[in-house]
């Protein structure tokens, strides 16, 4: 991967640079109404993508809801007792009691679907690492727009195709009526972000309960959130199941775990599952396996033991273990994910300790394929200073019923990259 040749933001001086930090930070707090501005580094040469990459995104979408669609078919039969109920006991293995398998049999087809908008994670163009509904970054995406949009990098229609704009468009069509959302913004691991989002989404004509005067929680046909438990638990959870069964409302995230859980990455390589899954679902996936005491099989179709992993550096270097339950103390940002060629081999006999005690429990782990791909990071200090210097890279793209809206670049010096403010961000033009 490398980046494009052309400055986004051309001939700046630091002083100049210095204002586009104060312009993108005026727009994040206006539309969000707080003070947290924009939390990111503004990346100041966009990767290089070939034309066949970027047709890749598109084309991805359809293969996504495939393995969508039939990992929530097989997790219904598993529910069902149609299929091997092993698959089942492991997505709900650390749900809530209450929340478990009784409660997930007692939901409808129609309250237990696929997202509706998703945002992926990428470390190489077509290796799917996460998918995450919706996601944060939908308001880093907007507001990068924004910016190009007001100095010149964006122009003609293009301007106007923001995240928000193809949200609302998509929503109303979905819905066949005017959206009525409530958004359970306070568990997003950017609260800022998701107010930013939901008041530019009201520039577009949505409304939301919370938000807009004579709105009733009854009024609501969509409702989002970013984890299933907090659906679950919300006040109004049996009105709006009932809403829901009776096709008056939907969900984004379903209340349901499986697309809460990384269990799903691992169903296309399990010998238990393969079957179900075809060679272009595991196409754009990395390859992911179960923590397993035993060993468990790798890539090359050779297995391999704990043992083996934690003494041998080259096989390290190739894996990330990441928890893959539904605990929301632990299952959100880069939180329990570690790339075990940092790790040296004591420390990683120790990681899978824990990992194996939290299986026994309930509580699985997956391994997965590292796919990581070095990129130079190019960008702008917040002191104006013009930077470059060596990173690793991830894409994100965001999708809706329209297919793809957009995608994000993400380069930090480390070997998980995720948003902090070390974080350089620019936008796939």
């Amino acid at each position: 991967m490398s980046l494009g040749s052309e400055n986004i933001f051309p001939g700046r001086s630091p002083g100049q640079a210095r204002e586009l930090y104060a312009s993108i930070d005026r727009e994040a707090d206006a539309a969000a109404g707080g003070d947290a501005g924009f939390s990111m580094l503004l990346g100041s040469r966009a990767p290089k993508l070939d034309a066949a990459a970027l047709a890749g995104y598109a084309e991805r979408y359809a293969v996504i809801r495939r393995f969508q669609q039939r990992a929530l078919e097989l997790f219904s039969a598993s529910l069902r007792g149609d299929a091997d109920p092993e698959l089942a006991a492991m997505i709900l293995g650390d749900a809530p009691p209450h929340l478990g398998a009784a409660y997930h049999r007692s939901l409808s087809p129609a309250q237990m679907q696929f997202p509706v908008f998703f945002r992926t994670d990428e470390p190489a163009p077509g290796a799917i690492a996460e998918v995450q509904c919706p996601g944060s970054g939908w308001s880093i995406h907007d507001q990068l727009h924004s910016l190009y949009a007001e100095h010149g990098v964006l122009r003609g229609g293009t301007a106007g195709r923001t995240l928000a704009r193809q949200f609302a468009n998509d929503l109303r069509r979905l819905l066949g009526a005017d959206p009525a959302l409530h958004h359970l913004a306070d568990n997003a691991s950017q609260p800022e972000g998701a107010r930013y989002f939901i008041q530019k989404t009201r520039e577009c004509g949505l409304r939301y309960f919370g938000w807009d005067r004579g709105m009733h929680w009854r009024d609501c046909n969509f409702v989002r959130s970013h984890d299933w438990t907090s659906l679950a638990n919300d006040n109004f959870h049996n009105q709006r199941l009932a809403a829901c069964a009776e096709g008056r409302l939907r969900y984004d995230l379903s209340p349901c775990a499986l697309f809460d859980s990384k269990l799903l990455f691992a169903l296309p390589f399990d010998a238990r599952w393969r079957a179900h899954f075809d060679d272009g679902i595991r196409a754009i996936l990395p390859y992911t396996v179960v923590v397993n005491e035993s060993g468990m099989t790798w890539r090359n179709g050779e297995r391999i033991t704990i043992e083996r992993i934690c003494s041998d550096s080259t096989l390290r270097e190739d894996m990330y273990t990441k928890y893959a339950g539904t605990d929301q103390a632990f299952n959100w940002g880069s939180r329990a994910v570690y790339h075990l060629g940092a790790q040296r081999p004591n420390a990683c006999r120790e990681s899978f300790r824990r990992i194996l005690a939290d299986g026994a429990r309930g509580r699985h782990w997956i391994l997965q394929q590292a796919r990581r791909e070095a990129c130079p990071m190019s960008y702008y200090t917040r002191d104006g200073e013009l930077r470059e210097e060596s990173g690793y890279l991830k894409l994100s793209a965001f999708y809706g019923p329209g297919g793809l809206y957009g995608v994000l670049a993400y380069a930090l010096r480390f070997t998980k990259v995720h948003g902090t403010p070390r974080t350089v961000a620019c936008l796939v033009l």
